[in-house]
């Protein structure tokens, strides 16, 4: 029992002292074994331990570094059931941003009047925030919640700190059997609780289970339109989970089945569950080509065996079968395995990836298979022909195949150009006294050069300070006093200053100067970046900018409007929508998002934000990566010829037609494959 308690003890005193950041000794304030300069042990006040804060009289500190907050209206705010902390002082309101790891303001034009409506809802004398985001145009004066995550004021509705284009006055909700509100519409609009919207009518809109819904025109499987004759689409048998059909089409999951589903399958959910997982094992051995094999692979002979793969095997007669199932892609009187990396025929060049478990044969674009070589090293994959130098599957852009060598892991070079990982270095010329040498990280020295080299191959000239140079981590280095940011030089440090601390992209000095994506941060700015919604976009309250900290040029925070669930398109009440940083004009009231990069107006669809000549009105996007319209099917905006728009549909990833299946550009005709049980 004594050596116990004495234990405890130990134990105790060791999880206080650890605890304990701030230590009062001799007239000296310690922040763990450093000084605090400056710090007044006498009114010195250790006031919320686990957030690293404390203050004198004359100053608030944080991680033992002076900060510019207020210290006579300093208060730490905490909401119920939240385990997010608030600070604020007269100037603002503060949280903690896991970004720059530091307490950054929210923007709050009133911090006296700041107080909590819930866990996740709070209010200023103007605006409301939901956890710590500032929501655009809101009125806190008017606000109504309607749910623990759902609510409104006189100008917007929102979920969560999406503001969705839904019409106030208009407003009707959907409830489902659980008394929950499923959907919010308008005269035009459905959104659902996730915060995506679709254009469909109101007033013949129906909730037909938990995932579909339709009105006249359209039917919706949770988040995805499907192509489904919506006056007919019902739910035949109410009991069977994702099961539904209309005049032409059985659905299960949003799935339309490619032939009529065997009554004895639609017992119960479980078997048609099976059933559906057979078809897509029947369609995966379609597509694999196991049932079109047309000779017996026993009797053939194996011409390379990948003893790394389970000793997956190559044989050859007149065809090329990798584990007896049949390569068709590849001829089998010009083939040739060279090694586990390269083979050839008389069509491709192939690079061979191997995995434990599997093989791949990937053919290399534009690669010469009769003037074809192996570049010859112990670091990496390099092939030439010709005319051409070739990295894995990338043509090494101007690379000489006569005078091409690989130096070592990442460096190869020509007579002209040196390359790092396949990719120009343009700003560095190749010398035969000279030899690349990693300094640390992405920093390298050549010759009497100091450089930083991306994984793309950009590259910067740093300097040539070699002894006072000194690696921070893959992005900052220190040249000197010169602080550098990806080899580019954004600041000078003071006589006395140095690097606190540095992370990822975040740099913070001993004189509170941070530094986030190369780019300086005041925090004395009471309306400095946060996270805009649930996009990649931040907003200083006013403007907006990229996550790297680009402004960007021609909107305001003010004009967004919507900032919609997880959708790519930002757009603004002056016709504009963005897309990756680019800037499209659109027609923002028959504008709707689609999965995977896809959108449209009543002018235009647009593909990541670029104009395709695809029809507007006739536009479908299906699961996957297929759409149509008037004029075809399209397979990752690729044409298919063969394919019919007007019977096309999809089945997992497998499109279909009247005529043929379709999957990953290949083609196999129905009468080729036997669904039936």
């Amino acid at each position: 029992m004594y050596k116990f308690l004495v234990f405890s003890f130990f134990l105790l005193s060791a999880i206080n002292a650890i605890s304990q950041v701030y230590v009062v000794e001799n007239n000296l304030v310690y922040f763990h074994d450093k000084v605090i300069e400056g710090a007044d042990a006498d009114s010195f006040d250790v006031f919320y331990q686990k957030t690293n804060y404390a203050k004198d009289k004359n100053a608030v500190y944080f991680k033992g570094r002076r900060t510019t907050y207020d210290v006579n209206s300093f208060v730490i705010h905490e909401a119920k059931n939240s385990i997010r902390e608030y600070f604020s002082d007269k100037n603002d309101i503060y949280l903690y941003n896991y970004d720059v790891k530091s307490y950054l303001p929210i923007g709050s034009s009133s911090p006296n009047y700041f107080s909590f409506e819930n866990e996740n809802i709070a209010t200023d004398k103007n605006s409301i925030f939901w956890n710590g985001i500032k929501l655009p145009n809101s009125d806190s004066n008017s606000l109504e919640i309607i749910s623990k995550e759902i609510f409104r004021d006189k100008r917007h509705v929102y979920i969560k700190n999406y503001t969705l284009p839904i019409n106030i006055e208009q407003m009707r909700f959907f409830i489902d059997d659980n008394n929950r509100i499923k959907y919010i519409g308008d005269q035009t609009k459905i959104c659902s609780e996730y915060g995506a919207c679709y254009t469909m009518n109101i007033e013949a809109f129906q909730q037909l289970t938990y995932s579909y819904v339709k009105d006249t025109r359209k039917v919706l499987y949770q988040n995805r339109y499907l192509n489904a004759d919506a006056k007919t689409f019902n739910i035949p048998k109410p009991k069977m989970d994702n099961y539904a059909k209309d005049k032409n089409v059985e659905f299960y999951a949003g799935n339309a089945f490619p032939i009529q589903i065997p009554e004895k399958h639609l017992v119960n959910s479980t078997t048609l569950q099976k059933y559906y997982n057979r078809l897509k094992k029947k369609l995966n051995s379609a597509f694999t080509n196991s049932k079109t094999k047309k000779e017996n692979t026993d009797k053939l002979p194996t011409i390379y065996t990948f003893p790394n793969s389970e000793n997956t095997t190559i044989k050859k007669g007149k065809n090329v079968y990798m584990n007896d199932e049949l390569l068709s892609f590849i001829d089998a009187a010009s083939f040739v395995i060279f090694n586990n990396d390269y083979a050839k025929d008389k069509n491709h060049v192939y690079l061979i990836y191997e995995s434990s478990k599997s093989v791949s044969f990937n053919s290399i674009k534009n690669a010469d298979p009769n003037t074809f070589k192996i570049i010859e090293n112990d670091f990496d994959a390099y092939c030439s022909d010709k005319n051409s130098v070739f990295h894995h599957l990338n043509t090494i852009e101007t690379a000489d195949p006569t005078t091409f060598k690989v130096i070592n892991k990442t460096i190869s070079k020509d007579k002209n150009t040196l390359f790092f990982n396949g990719k120009k270095l343009k700003n560095i010329k190749p010398s035969h006294n000279n030899t690349f040498q990693k300094i640390d990280k992405r920093y390298y020295r050549y010759g009497n050069k100091i450089c930083y080299i991306s994984y793309d191959g950009d590259n910067t000239l740093v300097g040539d300070q070699f002894d006072q140079f000194k690696v921070l981590n893959y992005y900052y280095a220190l040249n000197n006093k010169n602080l550098i940011y990806k080899g580019k030089r954004i600041g000078i440090l003071e006589n006395n200053e140095v690097i606190s601390e540095v992370k990822g992209h975040y740099l913070i000095t001993s004189n509170n100067t941070i530094y986030y994506y190369g780019n300086k941060i005041e925090l004395e700015k009471s309306n400095w970046l946060r996270k805009l919604g649930n996009t990649s976009y931040l907003t200083d309250g006013e403007l907006i900018y990229t996550n790297t900290m680009q402004k960007l040029p021609n909107v305001k925070l003010t004009s967004l409007l919507t900032t919609i669930g997880y959708n790519e398109y930002l757009v603004f009440n002056n016709g504009t929508a963005i897309y990756n940083d680019t800037l499209i004009n659109v027609d923002i009231e028959t504008f709707e998002q689609f999965r995977l990069y896809y959108a449209k107006d009543k002018n235009h669809v647009y593909y990541r934000g670029e104009k395709t000549n695809l029809d507007s009105k006739t536009f479908f996007k299906y699961d996957g990566n297929f759409t149509s319209d008037k004029n075809g099917v399209y397979y990752y905006n690729s044409l298919i010829p063969e394919a019919d728009p007007e019977t096309f549909n999809v089945f997992y990833e497998y499109g279909f037609d009247k005529t043929n299946f379709y999957y990953r550009g290949k083609i196999i005709p129905r009468s080729a494959i036997n669904l039936r049980d």
